[in-house]
């Protein structure tokens, strides 16, 4: 039977993840608040930008592409 320590370091571990490279395509207008006049959230940007962090930290390099359809009006 392992020890207390055993066990407890086994699942204190991350998880691993499936993927070692992505790229995440995230469209322009994932950034804007619904129902809001910006065209980008502050706080939509923050919450993405955690959640890509916390991709990074398990080991994935992240590639992120941004439309900008709502931000370049021809």
């Amino acid at each position: 039977m392992p020890s207390v320590s055993a066990r407890t370091s086994k699942q204190a571990t991350a998880p691993k993840a499936k993927y070692h490279r992505i790229v995440l395509k995230i469209s322009g207008e994932a950034l804007k608040a619904k129902g809001g006049s910006d065209n980008i959230s502050p706080e939509i940007v923050k919450a993405i930008g955690e959640q890509i962090r916390d991709v990074h930290a398990l080991g994935v390099e992240v590639a992120v592409v941004i439309g900008g359809g709502n931000i370049c009006a021809v």
